[in-house]
């Protein structure tokens, strides 16, 4: 059961990381602080809020692939590799669709 569970958190860290870049760069890359949505509103709403940004996006995603290149660096010893889902040979791919796929 337990080995279960670390399969399971092992596999979500690009995506985890993803979620988590964006707020801990928020007050770096102010020249890509602009909204996703360039300010389009919907009733006077945001489309997709405020906090939408491209930095946001674009740290995301690298961080997502950072994490998964170190994944697939851990995959060669045989702990993670018997953790691990996939086999890590195209890791920029994987991280890439990863943290686009969690911030889209």
């Amino acid at each position: 059961m337990i080995y279960f569970i670390l399969t399971c958190v092992y596999s979500i860290l690009p995506g985890v990381f993803a979620n988590i870049a964006p707020v801990i760069f928020k007050n770096m890359f102010k020249k890509l602080a602009v909204p996703v949505d360039l300010n389009t509103k919907i009733n006077g709403k945001p489309v997709f809020g405020k906090n939408k940004t491209y930095r946001g996006f674009f740290v995301g995603t690298i961080s997502s692939i950072m994490v998964t290149y170190i994944q697939s660096i851990l995959y060669r010893y045989d702990f993670f590799s018997r953790l691990s889902l996939i086999d890590y040979s195209n890791w920029l791919l994987f991280g890439f669709l990863m943290g686009f796929g969690v911030l889209f």
